[in-house]
């Protein structure tokens, strides 16, 4: 062993070390020495000490051994009469963080107190410090107005010391703030599990404060059961479900409630579905091929001529207004009227067909007072298909279906039946459309019985469903496809070598199996090579996907490459690449898989700004959009995708020449043949970059019958429903 020389102690004090937090650095000890050796300050590794504990006064006999940070491997020795004071690395990763929640730097202080308590959770002074900084950061946002931020401070003060002092009051500020605003959106629901949770963490003071706002929701909910019961009695039961529905949301145990509810859901039954992300109305600029929302509703609010209902032994057309007839001559279809209090000419003049089909369709005409004749441009495999849009109302002016949308209300969008559709007694009069912004409480509701089914359950939910007898899962009859569409009027990303890097870039396997389907093996649920779904041959929506056409692989190497090729044929060789704009909706598997891909494509030097849109449509100024496609009929709907006036237009003039052949296709076999070289051509031209599809799931209580096992959409069948009432949950 060695003792430290002069030379050395001169230029000890010159090393230099990171500014950044202590914490993150290398643990090191420091010893300050006296003044006959130059009040050197050492850096020295960790120091082996009792329990980490420097030994006092009296304690220091002998020598010190240690060892240099910039002398690795060589011990020395240090007579402890040399030193003046010893700073273990803990305590002055304490004494910095104290520091950094003093000046208000809460972020860099969380992670020095997360890392004292994972690697020395008994240091002295830690408890309080870590009470205190929590303390000063619940002052902080609550004089800024961030009350949720400020309970959620509170919960882990309580959490940590429940007697700390001033805190009941602290958490009472915040509460009755949380409440205010809760009742002020109507959200009593929220307001109700606040209270609750106060009473939960302070007993004895909880009841007294709690209390008026308890009367408060009880008087309220009272006097809405007393209308509901007025409206009730005069069988006015629309009225009277939405009253009893909110005196129910105010307060479910409101007295009277639970019984007016039951007699009112026997003369008008009424369904909840839970859905995730922003359900919108259809718009005439919707999109029901790249938007799941409108296609859903589409079936209440736009109900289709003719409607898809079955694919597994063949494509099944059905008609809300009657029976489907093929013709002899493939250029018509005839649409025979049953039980409909419209006649033919009546129909015919509300029937304008839009976008795509229009083109299609030349024209519709009644033949008598019960048939609609359809003709189309061109001899039609499918015709019926073509005819999956809603007529126009009386004044030619929206499309009309079989039930009407009412004003939202707090997160709840409710959909009356029309009184003029027929149905089964126990059909449902009205569906309320209940949004949640994740997963977690949709699940949560549809256990409780708030909900009676729920769409699209994220993938990676799935296993937490499936031992749950009074919940059924149903897949949905045809997988969905995800695409990036490139903006074809942007050079960069019209450039093909660009597209090719964009496919490349991604690990595709690795964004589906790991981040959207939780390592589970989920059928229908693959990377796929074009934009068409594919699945087993028997299944009749599986023609147009070549498979032969295998998938691109990752290569990170092979993207940078053809990156800087197509940068430096769309002239974009600035020294900074300039950001990509990647549009995409709001549900959950989207927002996971493009948080997904804009972190794999910034690894090959492109970087991605991810922006939201909102109520289901397209932003046409995005560089990428990121959609997800039913495509049902590839025959028809691979016109809206990737035709002359699709979302991935323009065709190149060899697309086109294959639109053209499919146009005039003879039978399935020669269209099957020109819709499979597509797939081939967007393999290597890539108007639009193919990622995976998905098998879409839904989760039905057992409270509600009458779905199909596999749907195509999910109010398919819905004036078949038969809905159990269910006792209101808190």
């Amino acid at each position: 062993m060695k003792f430290i020389p002069t030379l050395l102690l001169l230029i000890a004090p010159l090393t230099a070390f990171a500014a950044e937090p202590l914490h993150r650095q290398a643990p090191f000890d420091e010893i300050k020495l006296d003044e006959n050796n130059n009040s050197v300050l050492l850096k020295v590794k960790p120091l082996d000490l009792i329990e980490r504990k420097v030994p006092p006064p009296a304690n220091r006999r002998g020598d010190l051994e240690v060892e240099l940070l910039d002398r690795p491997g060589e011990k020395f020795a240090i007579a402890w009469s040399s030193i003046v004071d010893v700073r273990l690395f803990e305590d002055r990763v304490l004494a910095e963080a104290e520091k950094l929640a003093g000046d208000g730097k809460y972020d860099d202080a969380q992670g020095s107190f997360r890392y004292l308590e994972q690697k020395h959770p008994q240091l002295p002074g830690l408890k309080p410090a870590i009470e205190n900084f929590l303390w000063s950061q619940i002052g902080g946002s609550f004089r800024a107005g961030k009350h949720d931020e400020t309970l959620a401070l509170l919960v882990e003060l309580h959490r940590r010391n429940p007697q700390r002092q001033g805190l009941s009051t602290a958490y009472e500020r915040t509460t009755i703030e949380l409440v205010k605003q809760r009742l002020a959106t109507k959200n009593y629901r929220g307001a109700r599990g606040l209270l609750a949770s106060y009473v939960k963490r302070f007993p004895e003071a909880g009841p007294a404060v709690v209390a008026p706002y308890h009367t408060q929701l009880q008087e309220q909910a009272t006097a809405l059961v007393t209308q509901a019961q007025a409206a009730a009695a005069a069988e006015k039961w629309s009225e009277a479900n939405t009253i009893c529905q909110q005196a129910l949301d105010v307060w479910p145990a409101v007295a009277g409630g639970s019984a007016l509810s039951q007699q009112i859901h026997t003369k008008f039954p009424a369904v909840t579905v839970g859905v995730i992300g922003s359900p919108v109305l259809p718009t005439p600029n919707s999109s029901a091929l790249t938007d799941w929302h409108v296609r859903r509703l589409n079936h209440l609010l736009a109900t289709p001529i003719v409607e898809l209902v079955d694919s597994e032994k063949g494509p099944v057309y059905r008609s809300h207004y009657g029976r489907v007839n093929l013709q002899a001559d493939a250029k018509q279809f005839l649409l025979k009227l049953e039980n409909n209090k419209e006649s033919a000419p009546d129909l015919a003049r509300r029937i304008k067909p839009a976008g795509v089909t229009a083109t299609a369709i030349t024209g519709v005409r009644a033949r008598g007072l019960s048939e609609l004749v359809f003709e189309f441009q061109n001899p039609q495999l499918r015709p019926a298909a073509w005819l999956q849009f809603g007529l126009l109302d009386s004044n030619g002016n929206a499309t009309v279906g079989n039930y009407t949308a009412e004003p939202a209300i707090h997160e709840r969008t409710t959909l009356r039946r029309r009184a003029s559709v027929t149905a089964p007694t126990a059909a449902p009069q009205l569906i309320h459309e209940r949004k949640f912004p994740e997963a977690t409480p949709a699940l949560l509701a549809l256990r409780r019985g708030q909900i009676n089914v729920l769409d699209r359950v994220p993938p990676w939910e799935l296993a937490r469903l499936r031992n749950n007898n009074e919940i059924k899962l149903l897949p949905y009859a045809i997988p969905t496809v995800h695409l990036l569409i490139p903006n074809s009027a942007k050079p960069f990303t019209a450039n093909r070598h660009v597209r090719r890097a964009l496919l490349y870039a991604l690990d595709r396997e690795s964004i589906l199996k790991q981040g959207l389907l939780g390592d589970e093996s989920l059928p229908g649920c693959e990377v796929i090579s074009g934009p068409f779904p594919k699945g087993p041959d028997r299944l009749p929506w599986t023609y147009a996907c070549d498979p032969e056409i295998r998938p691109r692989g990752y290569d990170p190497s092979l993207a940078s490459v053809l990156l800087e090729i197509g940068r430096a044929e769309a002239g974009l060789n600035q020294p900074t690449p300039q950001a990509l704009v990647l549009a995409h909706d709001d549900q959950p598997t989207t927002k996971i898989a493009c948080q997904s891909i804009a972190r794999q494509l910034a690894r090959i030097g492109q970087p991605i700004t991810l922006q939201q849109t909102t109520g289901g449509t397209l932003n046409a100024n995005a560089d990428l959009q990121y959609v997800e496609v039913a495509i049902t009929e590839p025959l028809v709907d691979v016109w809206s995708l990737l035709g002359p006036a699709g979302i991935a237009a323009p065709c190149s003039p060899l697309m086109q020449e294959h639109f053209r052949g499919l146009e005039t296709a003879a039978d399935l076999a020669v269209a099957t043949s020109r819709l499979q070289a597509m797939h081939r051509l967007v393999a290597a031209e890539l108007p639009v970059i193919p990622l995976w599809q998905t098998t879409n799931y839904l989760a039905v209580h057992t409270s509600l019958q009458g779905l199909a096992e596999r749907p195509v959409s999910l109010y398919e069948d819905v004036l078949n429903w038969q809905v159990a009432w269910r006792p209101p949950q808190e």
